[in-house]
């Protein structure tokens, strides 16, 4: 298909329709130079990586969250851990 046909399926610009193809990462064909020639795209792949792109995603899992020494504890409590002498082995 022809960037001009491509707009007629999307039913928009033909820029749009490019810019469109390039965010679905889709390569064209170069059928070379001159008349009737250039760029093609295969109508399958344009319609199979706009229906991919339309599925639903699943939300992303947020990473745990990691606990904080400090988390649970009062303010008494911490500054008691930091003003006491530590161990050394």
């Amino acid at each position: 298909m022809t960037i001009t046909e491509v707009a007629d399926l999307l039913r928009t610009t033909p820029g749009a329709a490019r810019t469109t193809l390039d965010n679905l990462k889709l390569c064209p064909v170069n059928l070379g130079q001159g008349r009737g020639k250039g760029l093609r795209w295969y109508r399958s792949e344009i319609l199979t990586a706009l229906d991919d792109s339309r599925k639903s995603t699943t939300p992303k899992k947020r990473p745990p969250k990691t606990t904080s020494p400090f988390s649970g504890k009062s303010m008494s409590q911490l500054m008691e851990e930091l003003t006491s002498p530590q161990m050394s082995q």
